[in-house]
């Protein structure tokens, strides 16, 4: 059963990666390339117009880059379940693009084509925005794109659950719907990064600093309830590190994000509301440089499932710098 998929993105410039049109298509993989090659040779059929639309199209023949993934499954079954869990790839994919840059670039659909000419689009979603709440266009190189594929890899084997999702039996591919990862499968590092993609979906940038928010609680707060806003921002700047003034700085940035957020969840003015982007700005850059040390280096650390040992670990992080926090070393369980 061949099926062809094509992944239309968004709000990136891939000029500096070259000609995308002569990158080889293989079975079996998904490929950066260009949507004019893209429709002129994995989607031969005359009604693709008919299907997605002629505007959509336009855009694909203008050399818009593309993801194109191409193959031959043995059933149905086979399918349907690669088709349930294709959206979390890409996913996983702007998450890391994200960790190399900020950005706003999108993959909202993923146009299938079947053998006998049919098709579907699958995982219909809101594009994100910057951190300035902006859709803007951001180039990407050679290295950014590698460097992109290392987090990738780094988030798969630090997020994906340990169990998979459930796939639900259907009647046909027609009714395939995108996986969605159960919640409560997600370590907390997964619960993080699902608050990241909830707040790079928001342009209104108190509700985009406000998920940002309930990013750092689930890497800091350890399932304490008191004092929450002074723990979290305390053991962030200390995590991240810098001389004083740095740490100063970070701490006082996330607790001024947290009264964006509290008066954004109650109703109240937005305070400081001329500088609400400029904030933004530099707590997208917070998050980031975050979990790009936690995925490179303290990944074991941040997806323990006792809290307590997470706890004082922050502790020891906080008052003994020269013991097991400094070092990088997971508590005894």
């Amino acid at each position: 059963m061949d099926v062809h998929m094509i992944s239309p993105i968004y709000n990136l410039d891939t000029t500096p990666l070259g000609d995308l049109s002569h990158v080889p298509f293989v079975k079996g993989q998904s490929l950066l390339s260009s949507g004019t090659k893209a429709i002129e040779q994995v989607f031969p059929f005359t009604h693709i117009y008919d299907l997605f639309g002629r505007v959509g199209m336009s855009y694909l023949l203008n050399n818009m880059p593309c993801f194109v993934f191409t193959n031959d499954f043995e059933s149905e079954s086979r399918l349907n379940e690669y088709l349930s869990i294709y959206p979390d790839k890409l996913i996983g994919w702007k998450l890391a693009l994200w960790l190399v840059k900020d950005n706003s670039v999108s993959i909202p659909e993923t146009l299938v084509m079947f053998e006998d000419g049919e098709g579907a689009i699958l995982n219909k979603e809101m594009q994100f925005s910057n951190a300035r709440g902006l859709f803007e266009s951001c180039t990407i190189n050679k290295e950014e794109f590698g460097e992109s594929m290392v987090y990738n890899e780094l988030l798969l084997q630090t997020v994906a659950p340990k169990t998979p999702p459930k796939i639900e039996e259907t009647t046909g591919i027609a009714a395939i719907k995108p996986a969605t990862l159960d919640f409560k499968l997600l370590n907390r590092v997964g619960r993080a990064t699902s608050f990241i993609q909830m707040g790079r979906k928001e342009s209104y940038l108190p509700a985009k600093i406000s998920f940002y928010v309930l990013t750092l609680e689930a890497l800091f707060a350890a399932g304490e309830r008191n004092e929450i806003a002074h723990k979290v921002g305390e053991r962030a700047a200390f995590y991240v590190g810098g001389n004083g003034t740095e740490k100063l700085a970070n701490f006082q940035l996330i607790k001024a994000m947290y009264n964006i957020r509290s008066a954004f969840f109650h109703g109240s003015p937005i305070p400081g509301t001329n500088l609400t982007e400029e904030k933004s700005v530099q707590l997208d850059n917070l998050l980031r440089q975050i979990l790009r040390k936690i995925l490179k280096e303290d990944s074991e650390i941040f997806t323990l499932k006792d809290d307590t040992k997470l706890a004082e670990w922050f502790n020891n992080l906080l008052f003994q710098r020269s013991d097991k926090a400094q070092e990088g070393s997971v508590p005894e369980v």
